[in-house]
């Protein structure tokens, strides 16, 4: 597919967004984001300042990568992004400034935690998510999953293990 930039879009200096990408609407590339070939981004994506998103990626919409991190992976919906290839926590801000209901924040709420806190893999937290089906935010979840080529980005463990783990392996001779 030739590349497609939507509507409404803010492309900061140097911001790059690479062949055949599929860009929609009210997106945001602060400086010196990069967006890889054949990328997909969805409505309302924030990409931080020097963030990358890796060939082939569907980022979902609403998803924000902060300034300094990326992902190889695809990111769901309304999910947040700190820290190379993990959801950190969802875009509760944007979610809010987009008109969500309270009903759509709680839906988001629980996927994150069904996908990123439960322990569950990707297929398992899928099949938990389908007992919501019919809800219009579990629908849009589902359909990312559907569409969804590449793993999903998760968030392994709380970020205090992770820091806990990476100080104890530094500790470890």
């Amino acid at each position: 597919e030739p590349t497609r930039i939507g509507h409404d879009n803010l492309f900061m200096d140097g911001a790059h967004a690479g062949h055949d990408c599929q860009l929609a609407n009210h997106i945001v590339l602060a400086k010196g984001s990069m967006i890889g070939g054949h990328a997909i981004l969805e409505d309302r994506v924030i990409i931080g300042g020097n963030a990358g998103v890796h060939q082939f990626v569907r980022v979902g919409r609403g998803a924000m990568i902060g300034g300094n991190a990326g992902s190889s992976l695809d990111i769901l919906p309304w999910f947040m992004v700190t820290v190379l290839n993990t959801a950190n926590s969802i875009n509760l801000v944007g979610l809010r400034r987009s008109g969500a209901t309270p009903e759509d924040i709680d839906i988001v709420r629980m996927v994150y935690k069904l996908f990123c806190r439960s322990g569950l893999t990707v297929a398992g937290a899928t099949e938990r998510l389908q007992e919501h089906a019919g809800q219009p935010m579990a629908d849009e979840y589902l359909r990312f999953l559907t569409k969804s080529t590449r793993s999903i980005c998760t968030m392994r463990g709380r970020k205090t293990d992770v820091k806990n783990k990476a100080s104890q392996a530094a500790d470890t001779p």
